[in-house]
């Protein structure tokens, strides 16, 4: 007669056995085999490393739409507001602002909204997001967005269409992909280029912010099969040209279903409506007198930013 210990090892045996197959079942990639053991590894070492402090999110969440709704009308507001949160990042110092929202075109019902967006758009340290989808040939850059784009002689993996192709992105320093690859529900990988012609490249909004506050924009080439060399890193990528998205310390307990997502972020996060009125009062004495603000909170206020990357985006549920 077989020991308990014996029978409980088979009964584990067995039921990892059982894991593991239903696993390779409903996962013919064999990546959720991968996954099985990357997941809690992954999780773990999160929680040793906390969120990069050079790191501000700027949410446009419930409280930003109803707070702006009566000056500004219901979201998307006059692009002539980003303008103003624009404008004051750059005046704070801020070494680059990635704008996580997708601007499809010009702004037919506010177009001296838009004008103010572009030329914001010009002079700070901006990266404005792109959509790119796949394609079977690509198709020719124009020449006028070209020098946004990164070149490198890797030529290599699938081709892809950069989505809008219009004024705004003419006027922005730099652009960015916001494309997830994988195919499944769970972030664990991040395209880091994306390859628009033979040798042009759409880098991330991640890797596009971080080469624009590093100063070492267009500076790409590849290293290995699995790697490339970005300025004086290099990254290296998985089996399918992904960059592994190192987590940071899981959520506080207090973030539960229920809350603002805001809360379930541990960087740095400030409320749009807060930026904004931070750029109302900076240069006007009567208007911080009247909503309370010193010019010591506003120095202070502005402080939050100065040789940060700033990403701008939506967190409101269901706002695109």
């Amino acid at each position: 007669m077989k020991s308990r210990p014996v029978l409980r090892g088979i009964v584990a045996g067995v039921v990892v056995a059982l894991i593991i197959g239903a696993v390779a079942w409903t996962d013919h990639s064999l990546f959720g085999l991968e996954y099985l053991f990357y997941d809690p590894a992954l999780r773990q070492i999160a929680l040793d490393h906390p969120p990069d402090p050079r790191i501000v999110i700027v949410a446009i969440n419930e409280t930003t739409m109803h707070a702006l709704e009566a000056d500004y009308g219901r979201w998307p507001f006059s692009r002539e507001v980003m303008a103003m949160a624009l404008d004051t990042l750059r005046t704070a110092g801020a070494r680059a602002v990635a704008i996580d929202i997708i601007y499809t075109g010009e702004d037919a019902r506010y177009p001296e909204g838009d004008r103010l967006f572009g030329e914001a758009l010009a002079q700070a340290p901006a990266v404005l997001a792109v959509q790119t989808e796949i394609s079977i040939r690509g198709a020719e850059v124009p020449s006028d967005l070209a020098a946004k784009l990164w070149t490198s002689p890797r030529s290599a993996g699938p081709m892809f269409l950069l989505r809008p192709q219009y004024g705004l992105l003419r006027r922005v320093p730099a652009i960015g992909t916001i494309r997830f690859g994988g195919g499944s529900s769970t972030a664990r990988s991040y395209p880091l280029l994306d390859r628009l012609s033979t040798n042009r490249y759409v880098p991330s909004l991640a890797l596009a912010a971080a080469a624009l506050s590093e100063g070492w924009w267009h500076d790409v080439r590849p290293a290995t099969g699995t790697s490339v060399i970005a300025g004086p890193r290099l990254i290296p990528l998985d089996s399918r040209g992904g960059f592994g998205i190192r987590w940071h310390r899981a959520p506080t307990l207090g973030a539960t279903a229920g809350k603002s997502p805001d809360s379930n972020i541990n960087y740095q996060v400030i409320a749009f409506e807060k930026l904004l009125l931070l750029s109302m009062v900076r240069n006007d004495q009567a208007a911080a007198a009247a909503a309370g603000v010193t010019p010591a909170k506003v120095r202070a206020a502005l402080d939050q930013f100065r040789n940060k990357i700033v990403l701008i985006g939506l967190t409101a549920p269901g706002a695109e």
